[in-house]
């Protein structure tokens, strides 16, 4: 609990270093997930399969870095990790960190898109959708693909709650808070235990 200012945890700068080495692992995870969803309801014969799979790259890996930013963000003031007046600074220093070398990935277009999902973070299902949709759009490009697209893009989004969650963790552990992580731990327990997310 934080009575004055904000809780006494790891310097922001630190923080920000370990988000970003586990957010590339964690982005890896989660877009496989994904694919997994994708390959379960294909064996069904629920949806087509994507003409080719792609790695995870463009708007697809814009958008879940995107999210990262976003959720880094909103779960450092929201904890108390960092005051307000930091954000801006915060994010200046993570945004490169989250995108590494990929040049398909600028800081600005990411801390953009980032600035547009802000809008969307008071209704995470849209939210959601929003990145599920950009996951969907990567692998089913072809014009013919609407209905498979739409599909994919549902799957997805059933995904994204639990991957917000995780990354809350994240954020929590690099601060060096392991409460809080726990916490958030036994949610994403209850989220598989009713079956969704991943």
């Amino acid at each position: 609990m934080r009575l004055f200012g904000r809780r006494e945890t790891r310097s922001w700068e630190a923080a920000s270093k370990d988000i970003a080495t586990a957010s590339l692992d964690l982005r890896n995870e989660f877009y496989q997930r994904c694919i997994e969803a994708l390959d379960w309801n294909i064996g069904r014969r629920i949806i087509r399969p994507p003409q080719s799979r792609r790695t995870l790259s463009g708007y697809a890996e814009l958008s879940i870095i995107a999210l990262q930013i976003l959720t880094a963000g909103a779960a450092s003031i929201e904890h108390g990790y960092i005051d307000v007046k930091n954000e801006e600074m915060f994010l200046i220093d993570l945004g490169p960190r989250l995108c590494g070398g990929n040049n398909e990935t600028a800081p600005e277009v990411v801390i953009y898109e980032a600035v547009r999902f802000r809008e969307l973070q008071s209704n995470p299902e849209l939210l959601s959708i929003r990145v599920a949709s950009q996951i969907a759009s990567h692998l089913y490009r072809e014009n013919n693909t609407e209905a498979d697209r739409r599909l994919a893009a549902m799957l997805f989004a059933k995904l994204v709650p639990s991957f917000y969650l995780r990354l809350q963790v994240t954020v929590a552990r690099a601060f060096g808070d392991d409460k809080t992580a726990r916490q958030i731990e036994r949610s994403i327990k209850e989220i598989r235990a009713a079956g969704r997310g991943y």
